[in-house]
């Protein structure tokens, strides 16, 4: 069975898409949801998916943003994105990070099934050897690991205003992401996206608090480029937006 997530920030499209088509006649399982691109990253850095089923528009990290930290992670899997009619030309620039499949709503279950049968078919056709290639993984012994989690964990906490990624992190020491990104969950109990934005947001927080940028200014500087992502990565961790957080400021001085 190839395994698929469903991730829709509506709840009654996740299962409403679970019962469209017969999954395992196809040879598919559809068992496995999530409500936005965080929640799909956490789960991605937990298991394998072959096939990742996502609407473009999502609060918290849309499709796209999705489709983006899956190339940047090096994530073997196959996105097919759900997208309106008014967001087509916007899902179609998702290609730059190797999404080749959009479905517009409302689903068509002959469209999607079409779509699944050719990524079967492009599974069951591939390279052996290169297929091994790509999932193979360095191996840190568990002895190790924990000092190697600790480094990583050292370098994001000084670095998390730059432009990094567990693909730019793995490089440069030299270890395989999607393994690396699950050693990182399971010693740390939160997942690499997490941590770094934790970072980023406490240190943006300290920016903010100083009193002398912009919002959108604070944003750019802990290493965010879209401010919308930034705010909802800072109201997801504070409770409150960047806004409200700097207002409370003044409230309570």
């Amino acid at each position: 069975m190839y395994k698929v997530m469903i991730v829709d920030d509506e709840k009654c499209i996740r299962k409403g898409l679970q019962i469209l088509i017969n999954w395992g006649e196809y040879g598919f399982s559809a068992e496995d949801e999530a409500a936005n691109g965080m929640e799909a990253l956490r789960l991605l850095e937990r298991e394998k998916f072959d096939v990742i089923i996502t609407d473009i528009r999502m609060p918290r990290m849309d499709g796209l943003e999705l489709a983006k930290q899956i190339y940047e992670m090096n994530i073997r899997t196959n996105i097919i994105i759900i997208s309106g009619y008014k967001d087509f030309e916007y899902a179609r620039s998702a290609i730059e990070f190797g999404v080749k499949r959009y479905i517009l709503k409302p689903i068509d279950q002959n469209l999607l099934i079409d779509a699944l049968l050719k990524i079967k078919k492009e599974y069951e056709v591939g390279n052996p050897a290169e297929e091994a290639e790509k999932d193979k993984v360095d191996f840190i012994p568990e002895g190790d690991a924990v000092c190697v989690i600790s480094r990583i964990k050292k370098y994001i906490d000084e670095n998390c205003s730059r432009d990094i990624s567990l693909k730019s992190i793995a490089k440069d020491f030299n270890y395989n992401p999607v393994y690396l990104g699950r050693l990182f969950s399971k010693i740390t109990h939160i997942s690499f996206r997490d941590y770094l934005n934790r970072c980023r947001i406490e240190k943006a927080a300290g920016i903010i608090l100083g009193g002398k940028y912009k919002i959108q200014e604070v944003s750019e500087m802990v290493g965010y480029k879209d401010i919308n992502y930034f705010c909802s990565a800072f109201k997801g961790i504070k409770g409150i937006t960047p806004s409200e957080f700097r207002a409370q400021k003044y409230t309570l001085s």
